[in-house]
């Protein structure tokens, strides 16, 4: 068994968050994952995972190379930020969940199916799994994040790093609308997924709108953990105001969910 399978319940809860601490005392709860996105146009940066830590959640940090190329990254152009920052990873001597050009099935970002090729965003994620093991990071282990499948989106087996470089799958995907359903936003995309691979599948990044209905969104991927043998959830906590896709996610601001999110957090700390 893995030092992150030891340190994480059978199921966990997580959150993304501006702050923790202050998200912490407005739940009256400590979730025991909490992502936080690293560019790697920064210098590396290990702040908010200790934070994370020091608050009992487990950091997972999704690495985004909006500026660097792909077929540089291969060629070894970044190792040294990627080396440096596997070594701050290394030396925080806690489990850390780490993934790398999230959602690869999508046409938004630079590292997406519209720009590069399936092959070079493979060798990329591979070269920089191998980076951070040459670097003595064991500590890590590694999140292949997609987000749910949708008409005219990449196949995700085509993008697949491969057993080797993948130790779990996460599934970022919203409940944008009041018609949304745990059925309609990823039952589709974890069936793709269970047709190559068996590995533990966490919802990475989720969140219901008000006119969604946050309190009935919970209570769906609640029960589907248990039907789908899912690995637990990441609520994204963020205010946004920019149409369908960017809406106000936070949960805080309605207390009958954010008492079922606190009874999931409790839940998750107790285990089965």
């Amino acid at each position: 068994m893995s030092s992150v399978a030891k340190a994480q319940p059978q199921r966990s809860v997580g959150i993304v968050t501006y702050n923790i601490e202050i998200f912490d005392q407005a739940c009256g709860c400590r979730p025991d994952l909490a992502v936080r996105y690293v560019q790697m146009s920064n210098p590396p940066d290990l702040t908010s995972a200790k934070t994370m830590i020091r608050n009992g959640a487990v950091p997972m940090l999704e690495i985004e190379p909006f500026t660097q190329p792909l077929d540089g990254i291969i060629a070894g152009d970044d190792d040294t930020w990627l080396t440096a920052y596997a070594k701050d990873v290394r030396r925080l001597h806690a489990p850390v969940l780490l993934s790398f050009a999230p959602e690869p099935n999508g046409g938004w970002y630079p590292w997406g199916d519209r720009e590069v090729s399936a092959r070079t965003y493979i060798r990329a994620w591979r070269h920089v799994v191998r980076v951070f093991r040459g670097a003595g990071a064991g500590n890590a282990r590694w999140v292949w994040v997609v987000n749910r499948s949708y008409p005219g989106s990449a196949k995700l087996s085509s993008l697949w790093p491969g057993r080797a470089y993948v130790d779990m799958l996460g599934i970022d995907g919203y409940y944008e609308r009041p018609t949304s359903s745990f059925g309609e936003v990823f039952s589709s995309t974890i069936r793709q997924l269970r047709a190559f691979t068996s590995r533990p599948i966490l919802i990475s990044e989720t969140a219901a709108a008000s006119a969604a209905g946050q309190l009935r969104a919970l209570r769906q991927i609640l029960a589907a953990e248990a039907r789908f043998h899912l690995a637990g959830f990441v609520w994204f906590d963020i205010r946004q105001n920019a149409g369908i896709h960017h809406q106000d996610w936070r949960i805080e601001t309605h207390p009958a969910a954010l008492a079922a999110y606190r009874s999931a957090v409790e839940h998750g700390r107790r285990g089965p």
